[in-house]
């Protein structure tokens, strides 16, 4: 009975399970977000990625295994708020990611900062307490030696001025050997007061209290400056008096005298030069190494346990002005790479603290890399990623760089570059055939060696003078083929015009070896490519790039097109074409491979040949185009795979993944006005009236 009690209950009843049904889901969802929160869970649905970390942030977060903390310090509040709130999102990241890091932000600006920064640097220094403990009293007994040095060196000027005096006059050039002796008398004196005010002024470098931080840099400067010269000096005055004291026809008392002050002098000397040598080897403390940052109340720490290095970032890199912001359009999103990427590099000094040493070879007459433009931001890239970078030309045959002496176990990778395809073809003696053979005899003795490589090659016009490629034949033994002889070329049709074209643009063949997951998808740029082949070794061996079959062909008439400058080839009467039978037209065509051969009682050697010169030179690795007006790399994957390939060499395949600055190219290519016009609308007004038709058809159905 539809009595009003009932309606009342009723409604009490459906407003009881409204209710309950809110309190629900409002419950759920609350849940459900800390639940997310608690887990880390972070969903990105944007096409770049640009919402989660880059896999080779990850990588380096989870070599974590200390706990690490990010300071940033300076007038934060004075700073643009977009590289502030950029900063923070990543650091706010980093932090769900690992749960070993931790970060920071001090505010030198307000009125708690400056306390808050001295509490920091208290801590800094007490962090390093024991290799400043060390390094004080090594400092501090260098200076008792320099004192002592100083008082022998005065007690000896008497004596050679004493020589002077008692040389006879029969003595042959006798002027002269007075002139000489009362000379070095008065530099052993000045020599003497040097050492002596040296040692003091280290010694009162420590007296000042009110420093924040140790004096060691100063004091190691004020013992070392002229410190070399003094020695040098020294072990002269010591030759010359030797050769005094066994002259003939002089004085007896003369040349006792003159023995006696040198076996003195050495000792003088010796002392000197060990103390030298031990004050050379002193490694900077970390905290003193981030000084001058840390004194001018801006810096981007990162810091570890005590042992491990104290890494410092820039911090004017982090926040720059916002004139600078503005000019480079203002977008968050390359704000965040930015600081992503910079705070990564600082946190792989400490999660990895081994840097590979990386020589480049090559058979150029001279070093070049300081002159030449186009390595600068090889260099700086590289520094970046902590690769100590060195230059060995072995054509002017000097000795082969050595790692840093503070890094001696830093493994040791060599990137071979080729000489070029002109002065391979050259038969002068400086250039040419000659230096080509002395760079593949330097190749064959580091395969030889066990030494890990990346070689990369380049036509070889040797086949024309009836010469085998030494360079390719270094390989042969790891079970690499090259056909140096045959670069591979394309028909590109553009306009409506076809033309040959030897260069390529390709992707990264799929497969288990950590560098191809590094650049999977990632246009990599290969100028004048050469194939090669496994030759079935017992070797491990990955292709890294490959030309499939039927997209080009091997050429062997190529050498008129590789000395025609791009833009006359058009003129060309005749373009090379896949016709000869000295071709070849069967692919596919590997262009890069890695190779991993066992080696008795060592680590496996690694080799990776790539089929084309600069791939990693500025003019292509760090070429840039604007894509949706932010700049990006036109292919990225060539530094991708620059840095892959010295990883993998020194062995660091923990370090191996993609980096920030290709996690926000886009791999969809914008949508056309047109197209974009059309699914707004299909958006706005296609789904009302979707919904206007199923209601349509369901009122029909029923009916």
């Amino acid at each position: 009975m539809n009595t009003p009690h009932a309606r009342r209950s009723a409604a009490a009843r459906w407003a009881l399970r409204t209710a309950l049904t809110i309190t629900a889901a409002t419950v759920s969802i609350i849940l459900a977000m800390w639940l997310t929160d608690q887990a880390k869970i972070r969903l990105d649905v944007t096409a770049t990625r640009a919402h989660q970390l880059a896999p080779q942030t990850s990588r380096i977060l989870d070599l974590l295994d200390q706990p690490v903390r990010c300071v940033i310090a300076g007038p934060i509040s004075t700073l643009d708020r977009r590289a502030v709130d950029a900063a923070r999102t990543v650091l706010d990241r980093m932090e769900r990611a690992s749960q070993n890091l931790t970060h920071t932000f001090i505010d030198t600006a307000s009125s708690q900062g400056p306390g808050d920064f001295d509490q920091l640097i208290d801590q800094l220094v007490d962090r390093d307490k024991s290799p400043i403990a060390e390094q004080t009293q090594a400092i501090l007994i260098a200076a008792d030696t320099l004192l002592q040095a100083g008082t022998a060196l005065q007690n000896l000027a008497p004596s050679l001025s004493s020589i002077a005096l008692n040389l006879p006059a029969q003595t042959p050039n006798a002027d002269n050997l007075r002139k000489y002796f009362r000379q070095r008398a008065s530099l052993l004196r000045v020599t003497s007061e040097n050492l002596t005010a040296a040692s003091a002024s280290a010694k009162e470098q420590f007296l000042d209290t009110t420093q924040k931080l140790p004096p060691l840099i100063e004091a190691k400067t004020s013992l070392t400056r002229g410190l070399s010269e003094t020695i040098s000096a020294l072990n002269q005055l010591a030759h010359d008096l030797n050769e005094f004291s066994q002259a003939e026809g002089m004085n007896e008392t003369s040349t006792s005298s003159a023995a006696s002050i040198t076996d003195q002098l050495l000792q003088v000397h010796d002392a000197l030069a060990s103390t030298s040598d031990q004050l050379q080897l002193f490694e900077p403390v970390d905290v003193l190494r981030v000084a001058s940052a840390l004194e001018s109340q801006s810096a981007v720490l990162i810091i570890g346990p005590a042992g491990t290095p104290l890494a410092a970032i820039s911090f004017d890199r982090i926040f720059p002005p916002a004139r600078l912001i503005d000019a480079a359009g203002g977008a968050r999103a390359d704000l965040t790479q930015n600081a992503e990427r910079l705070i990564a590099i600082g946190l792989s000094a400490i999660a990895s603290p081994i840097n590979p040493t990386v020589i480049i070879v090559h058979g150029e007459p001279r070093p070049f890399f300081d002159e030449a433009p186009g390595f600068q931001q090889l260099f700086e890239h590289a520094a970046q990623k902590r690769f100590d970078l060195k230059e060995w030309a072995v054509a002017a045959n000097p000795p082969m760089p050595q790692p840093q002496p503070t890094t001696p176990n830093s493994p040791v990778v060599f990137i071979v570059i080729p000489t070029s395809v002109d002065a391979a073809s050259t038969q002068d003696s400086a250039s040419g055939v000659k230096r080509t053979a002395a760079l593949a005899t330097t190749l064959t003795t580091l395969l030889d060696a066990g030494e890990n490589v990346l070689l990369s090659l380049t036509p070889s016009p040797l086949s024309a003078l009836g010469q085998p490629d030494p360079i390719a034949q270094a390989i042969e033994p790891l079970g690499i083929l090259a056909d140096t002889a045959r670069p591979l070329l394309h028909m590109d049709v553009t306009s409506g015009t076809s033309r040959v074209e030897p260069d390529w643009q390709l992707l990264a063949a799929p497969g288990d070896n950590p560098i191809a997951q590094a650049i999977a998808n990632l246009q990599t740029y290969f100028p004048w490519p050469v194939p090669m082949r496994a030759t079935g070794s017992d070797n491990s061996t990955w292709v890294l790039y490959q030309i499939p079959a039927g997209a080009g062909w091997a050429e062997s008439d190529w050498q008129t097109l590789y000395r025609t400058p791009r833009q006359y080839r058009s003129l060309m009467e005749s373009s090379p074409t896949p016709d000869s039978d000295a071709d070849d037209t069967q692919g596919p065509w590997p262009v890069a491979m890695a190779v991993q051969r066992s080696m008795p009682g060592a680590a496996p050697q690694r080799l990776i040949t790539i089929g084309a010169s600069g791939w990693f030179f500025d003019r292509i690795a760090q070429n840039q185009r604007l894509i949706d007006n932010r700049a990006a790399r036109t292919w990225p994957g060539n530094l991708e795979l620059f840095d892959a390939s010295i990883r993998w060499l020194a062995h660091q395949d923990e370090l191996i993944a993609r980096s920030i600055t290709t996690q926000a190219i886009p791999m969809i290519r914008a949508i056309e006005p047109r197209k974009l016009s059309l699914i707004r609308f299909l958006l706005i007004a296609g789904l009302p009236l979707l919904v206007l038709i199923i209601g349509l058809m369901l009122k029909i159905t029923h009916r």
